[in-house]
């Protein structure tokens, strides 16, 4: 690494740190195996700081089913130690311990700097290396996911306290697949009031709904589309915004397919996949 961990360790007790400007520049990559992770930057880490020394550096390998920064699974780090206002570390290599947890699905893998400060660790910068497959913590090949390719139909017009909506998980925003042991199901369930029952493995909340009838296209077809917004933050008065908004393309009377953008504080994404309405 150019000498520069010497440098860095020599000095870091003699000149000050502060928070400091960091660019991430690649090309840089990373590699899982044997329970360690290689990272290799082929580009630079810069402390584009006039004077002085950064905090304590860290590259973080991060995987998330949102884009980062999103709420997701730290896979592995290493400590880079300061860095001196002007000065960077370049093509360099170096291998630490990796922990992937037992997580099956799509996720998007980043490499990020973080720095530590007075007020604890803060991300500086980020390269974003794309999606990979994981079936119960082990990456797999997997094929993407084809969206059923049929004509089509008129959804209904209007939804009414009792019916169901049952959301099956099937892809991320790039029609990635996600192996069947890991296929989410969320049931929407129609209430009074103009709120709706929102249950997944993972939570039950209350949301204020909207429904609607649009314009929509699917695999070059056009035709009507069922659009159905889900407002969590409006349910509990938070001054967050949480929703979710389904784009629904019936290719029968109770069946089709899903589009779904979700926001909430801890990130978001598009999703897509089947569902059954009752």
């Amino acid at each position: 690494m150019k000498n520069i961990f010497c440098l860095v360790v020599l000095i870091a007790s003699l000149c000050r740190s502060q928070a400091a400007t960091i660019d991430f520049s690649g090309p840089a990559s990373w590699a899982v195996a044997a329970g360690l992770c290689t990272f290799k930057v082929d580009g630079t880490i810069k402390n584009t700081t006039s004077g002085g020394n950064s905090g304590t550096l860290k590259i973080v390998l991060w995987a998330s089913v949102g884009s980062f920064p999103s709420r997701g699974y730290r896979i592995a780090e290493y400590s880079l130690g300061q860095l001196q206002g002007g000065y960077q570390f370049s093509n360099f290599s170096v291998k630490t311990a990796a922990k992937i947890p037992n997580i099956t699905g799509s996720f998007n893998f980043t490499m990020y700097i973080a720095e530590y400060t007075s007020s604890g660790w803060y991300t500086r910068d980020y390269i974003s290396t794309g999606p990979k497959q994981l079936k119960d913590g082990k990456f797999v090949t997997a094929a993407t996911w084809k969206i059923p390719n049929k004509p089509l139909v008129s959804p209904p017009s209007k939804v009414k306290a009792g019916d169901l909506l049952v959301l099956t998980l099937k892809a991320t925003q790039g029609l990635n697949l996600i192996p069947n042991g890991s296929q989410v199901v969320t049931r929407v369930t129609v209430q009074t009031n103009g709120r709706t029952r929102v249950t997944s493995p993972y939570k039950s909340s209350q949301a204020v709904y909207q429904y609607s009838v649009a314009s929509g296209r699917l695999n070059g077809k056009s035709g009507k589309v069922g659009r159905l917004y889900l407002d969590y933050a409006a349910a509990i008065n938070s001054p967050y915004s949480s929703y979710s908004s389904i784009t629904l393309y019936f290719q029968s009377p109770n069946t089709g397919v899903y589009s779904s953008t979700e926001v909430d504080p801890g990130g978001g994404g598009q999703v897509w996949g089947l569902f059954k309405f009752n």
